[in-house]
């Protein structure tokens, strides 16, 4: 799980409309997981952990003079286990 700090900028999932994500800074921890952002004066959104991303971008550049692309990590799969339940299943396959 990402690990977010008072004052970090951050990225932050817009569910508004058709831009998904909204430069802000960790205000607050609310939870375990949950974080304050703040995303305009006044305006703070709770999010948890998986709906922000760090950014180096400053929130308060022009959104035409910053370009940048989120990416979700996909999630890692030990191949070694899904060998094994390959090999399990054909065991269980009755031979004639």
């Amino acid at each position: 799980m990402p690990n977010f700090h008072m004052g970090h900028n951050v990225l932050a999932r817009d569910y508004r409309n058709r831009q998904r994500w909204r430069h802000g800074t960790i205000h607050a921890c609310s939870g375990s997981h949950t974080y304050e952002v703040k995303v305009a004066p006044g305006v703070s959104w709770k999010r948890h952990s998986n709906h922000i991303v760090h950014t180096s971008v400053c929130p308060g550049l022009s959104k035409t003079t910053v370009s940048e692309t989120i990416t979700t990590p996909e999630p890692s799969i030990d191949v070694s286990l899904l060998e094994t339940s390959k090999k399990s299943e054909r065991d269980k396959i009755p031979t004639r």
